[in-house]
């Protein structure tokens, strides 16, 4: 009986410590497990951020065309503002010359243009007839002046002049006579009675619209400016003519009537009168 004690106490003891060291086995193997859940998850998380961020590149990939069309607007909207701005400073470049040209004067400039007409004319004033002159010395004088503008023609035709600040009165088709006003000038020129001939210069040179043909070229007529009030230079000098002739459409096109410009050109002839207003020149340029 004792011994059967004995043995179920050892039996118990044994079943004890057995379920113990069970349960012990089971808090090891719990933690582990659970740790080993753990990292799946978090395999399975960064599996999932993997593919979002992929598709976050995909799109961003995607866009980037229409990215870059944004940037090619910009930067075409930048050129275009540069532009702008670089306009915006012409025009204050302009205006900054429109305002300096208020304070211009152009005193020098015809004063310049004047002593041209001086040194072309030199001393022909000495030949102009006066009301005191007798026929005798006007006829000396006429013949004389005469002389003295086949000299300078001589000397100057063919010579480049510069006009600096000259005043424009018109720009004029340049006109020539057909056959048929040469022969009308002819027949004028022959006939005895001044009242019939003076008629067909009427009919000629007035109303005869057979008798002139355009010749292609234009005659730019200018006048030396004169002062006046105020010190501006606005009336012309009728003494003092400029006809430039020229065959370039554009350039006769573009003067404007009442404006000063500066003019060159070679002398074709040249043209001196005696008027009552003293010696009238005329210079023709092409």
């Amino acid at each position: 009986m004792k011994t059967l004690l004995k043995l179920f106490i050892f039996l118990f003891i044994n079943f004890f410590i057995f379920c113990s060291t069970y349960q012990e086995q089971q808090i090891k193997q719990d933690p582990i497990k659970n740790e080993t859940t753990i990292s799946v998850k978090k395999i399975e998380e960064i599996k999932t951020q993997t593919t979002i961020n992929n598709q976050e590149i995909n799109k961003n990939q995607t866009q980037n065309p229409t990215n870059n069309q944004e940037m090619d607007k910009n930067n075409i909207e930048i050129s275009t503002n540069n532009q702008e701005k670089e306009k915006n400073k012409e025009i204050s470049i302009i205006s900054t010359e429109t305002d300096n040209s208020k304070t211009f004067d152009p005193k020098p400039l015809i004063l310049a243009d004047k002593k041209i007409f001086e040194t072309i004319k030199e001393n022909i004033e000495e030949f102009k007839t006066t009301s005191e002159d007798t026929l005798a010395l006007k006829e000396k004088k006429q013949k004389l002046f005469a002389q003295k503008i086949d000299e300078i023609n001589k000397k100057y035709k063919g010579k480049l002049l510069q006009f600096q600040y000259l005043f424009l009165e018109d720009v004029i088709p340049e006109k020539e006579l057909t056959p048929y006003g040469r022969q009308k000038l002819k027949k004028m020129e022959k006939e005895q009675n001044v009242i019939v001939m003076l008629a067909m210069a009427y009919e000629v040179f007035l109303g005869c619209d057979e008798c002139f043909r355009n010749t292609g070229r234009y005659e730019v007529e200018l006048y030396l400016p004169k002062s006046t009030k105020e010190n501006l230079y606005e009336e012309k000098d009728y003494r003092n003519k400029i006809i430039f002739i020229t065959s370039d459409k554009i350039k006769a096109f573009g003067y404007k009537k009442g404006q000063y410009y500066p003019i060159s050109g070679k002398v074709k002839s040249i043209k001196i009168e005696d008027s009552y207003l003293g010696v009238k020149t005329t210079i023709y340029l092409e």
